[in-house]
């Protein structure tokens, strides 16, 4: 257990955002005060829109990457290639490679440290890779999370990026690691009762995070007055609902029953990158037929889209393995090509034309980022990761220049919004309104700007174009040979 976690931190709960951080070189941590819920009307004053040219909704989730480190220098979107440290210092960004194998810390705790009470300045006092169960001793990450990956290697992000719509205000929903994260992506909370949520990982961190683990596997929980403790209930969790059950529920205006097919392509259970297979720790989908709907390997995405398999199914989420997942530390730079060669594929189908796919990283992964994000409850927001969005119907930049910078605030409740609006789906049937009135928790889904409003239904549907330029071709990833490993990445 991370010794800064042994004693609870009693916490002034105030309405604005705010922070006791992690200022100075002493190596002594903060904690996150607890704003209210916010439960933002916002969407119901925009305009009803007819989405009923979208039939396909996918979602590709990569890791552990800040929206600077990916996309510094990026025209227009807000990056800086320097950062403050806890010692009152500027340090100006290096480049850092895919292929590096040294990785950072990046729990609860460290994304409080890197906030340094909204001033972004503690980057340098988060640990290194699984310091934070160690010793005192661990050394802190100093100057390494100052880094930004060479567009050489990510280049076909940039591509994207020029011809579709970067987000650059996308905000995980909690602070902390890949499980949650992945959590908040099909559920938009990890709340298991009012005020009490998973936070950080499993312990032991060696366990397979999910229905299949350890019998004696605890969580980590968070609440608005306390630091995380490993009281937390076995990760198979039926405490909160998901955006399958929105999707396996839906109904017709008249009521009539109108489910919408859903997939998830992931790595098999105990082969590499299979702890970020999110459904595996949702006890309804584990253990009942939705498993059917979990495809491994994860590779036959990019068949089963030419062969039709998909023609008829509506939210297809896209989950890598350890090699193809931008994770640091992995010794890889294969996973710009693996997301590329999933858009392509969709992009030459029959689907692209009533599609839109987003791209987005799971967390920030320790990497230094300039942008504090708005803290609208004990949970977080957590720190800003990028986000791409394509589609026939995406709004177009002005001039010679296709892409757009999207600048509203977004969080993965923003892609269940819109994911419940495409469907039809009534406002008692969000997730947030038809659920958190059962059991009172928190969902996101209502509170977020939906990603509807980066999509023109009425323009000219635009073509594909020219496939994304690729270092690694499908076949690369078509012949890979699942590998085995110990999920002790984050």
């Amino acid at each position: 257990m991370n010794p800064r976690f042994t004693a609870p931190l009693f916490l002034i709960v105030i309405a604005v955002a705010g922070w006791v951080g992690c200022s100075s070189g002493s190596g002594q941590q903060g904690s996150i005060p607890a704003p209210p819920i916010v439960q933002s009307k916002a969407h119901r004053h925009q305009k009803l829109v007819d989405y009923g040219g979208i039939k396909h909704i996918f979602v590709i989730v990569q890791e552990n990457r800040s929206l600077n480190n990916l996309f510094m220098g990026f025209p227009n979107a807000n990056t800086q290639s320097f950062g403050g440290t806890s010692f009152g210092t500027i340090q100006q960004l290096q480049s850092v490679s895919l292929k590096n194998t040294q990785d950072i810390d990046h729990r609860w705790i460290d994304a409080v440290t890197a906030y340094a009470n909204g001033t972004m300045t503690g980057f340098n006092e988060e640990y290194l890779q699984d310091c934070g169960s160690g010793s005192p001793s661990c050394p802190t990450a100093g100057p390494f999370p100052y880094a930004y990956v060479p567009k050489s290697e990510t280049k076909p992000y940039w591509d994207i990026a020029n011809s579709w719509i970067l987000a650059d205000n996308f905000f995980p929903t909690e602070l902390g690691p890949s499980f949650t994260a992945h959590l908040n992506i099909i559920a938009t909370t990890t709340e298991i009762s009012p005020n009490k949520a998973i936070v950080d990982f499993p312990d032991p961190i060696q366990a397979t995070w999910g229905c299949d683990d350890y019998s004696s596997t605890v969580t980590y929980t968070l609440t608005p007055t306390q630091t995380p403790k490993p009281n937390g209930p076995f990760p198979c969790f039926n405490q909160f609902h998901t955006v399958a059950d929105l999707l396996d529920n839906a109904t017709t205006a008249s009521g009539v029953a109108s489910p919408v097919p859903w997939r998830y392509y992931a790595p098999a259970l105990n082969q590499s990158g299979s702890m970020w297979s999110a459904f595996s720790a949702i006890k309804k989908v584990y253990k009942k037929k939705d498993w059917a709907n979990v495809i491994s390997p994860q590779t036959k995405v990019l068949t089963d889209i030419p062969n039709g398999n998909l023609d008829n199914v509506g939210v297809v989420w896209v989950v890598p393995d350890s090699k193809d997942s931008d994770h640091a530390g992995s010794g890889s730079d294969s996973g710009p090509s693996w997301v590329a060669n999933v858009v392509n594929t969709i992009g030459a189908s029959k689907l692209w034309r009533s599609s839109v796919v987003v791209i987005l990283w799971d967390d920030w992964g320790g990497w230094y980022d300039p942008v504090a994000p708005q803290q609208l409850d004990f949970r977080g927001l957590g720190l800003r990761t990028p986000m791409l969005i394509l589609s026939p119907y995406a709004i177009e930049g002005s001039g010679s220049n296709l892409g757009y910078i999207a600048t509203q605030r977004f969080e993965p409740g923003s892609i269940v919004r819109f994911m419940e609006q495409v469907w039809g789906l009534k406002s008692l049937e969000s997730l947030n309104q038809y659920y958190s009135g059962y059991n009172s928790l928190h969902y996101t889904d209502l509170r977020s700007d939906s990603i509807g409003v980066t999509v023109n239904m009425s323009q000219y549907p635009r073509p594909f174009g020219t496939p994304i330029p690729t270092k690694y071709g499908s076949y690369y990833f078509l012949s890979e040979t699942p590998s085995y490993s110990e999920p002790d990445s984050e």
